[in-house]
């Protein structure tokens, strides 16, 4: 989409990261994601990739092929079953923000999915990760329906994921995307802070 000057506001389908076509043996590790209109991270068909110690801001699921299924802050994409994959100690944080009416997930699939890779344990760690939705109390937070594929927060952590996540501000220093010591990311999650030229942007 574009401003009435011709300059690009969203543009169409961009993804964080996209691991397609059965993509596997990858491990990413100490990048910022930011302001992605379609996702954070997408994983189709991947065996044994390693997503650990990386930013997710601020990304959203505004996908066109979605059937309307709009909302904002998914992280995760994965249409197809996928194995062995570690998701581990990355902050994800976002804004309560809407589109059509639609609620505001942190961990998501497409309407289109069958959300199978959420349903069953091929993951084999989704845990140790910072959330955060700003503006927001951990109690209304936990207590969406739909914050995860799995339902609410207590249904989601029963299935074994994110059981050792937190929920708190990640403490990002004024102006960035980077973290000191005193972020509960690094104090109690071992998240590694990233480069300052990697984190300012």
């Amino acid at each position: 989409c574009t401003d009435t000057s011709g300059y690009v506001e969203t543009p169409y389908n961009a993804r964080g990261l996209y691991l397609d076509n059965a993509a596997s043996g990858y491990t990413i590790k100490g990048n910022v994601f930011r302001d992605a209109v379609t996702t954070g991270l997408f994983i189709h068909f991947g065996l044994n990739n390693t997503i650990e110690n990386n930013v997710f801001f601020n990304m959203s699921n505004l996908d066109d092929s979605a059937n309307g299924q709009w909302s904002y802050a998914h992280y995760w994409d994965s249409v197809n079953k996928s194995y062995h994959d570690v998701f581990a100690r990355n902050i994800i944080a976002y804004f309560n923000l809407s589109y059509a009416g639609s609620t505001q997930q942190a961990i998501g699939c497409p309407s289109w999915g069958s959300c199978a890779a959420w349903k069953h344990p091929e993951f084999q760690v989704v845990d140790y990760n910072l959330y955060y939705m700003y503006n927001t109390k951990e109690s209304s937070w936990t207590s969406l329906s739909d914050v995860t594929p799995g339902g609410d927060w207590a249904r989601w952590t029963s299935k074994g994921f994110d059981t050792h996540s937190i929920y708190a501000d990640p403490a990002f220093e004024s102006g960035t995307l980077c973290v000191g010591s005193d972020s509960p990311a690094v104090q109690e999650l071992n998240f590694m802070p990233l480069p300052r030229d990697t984190c300012t942007c």
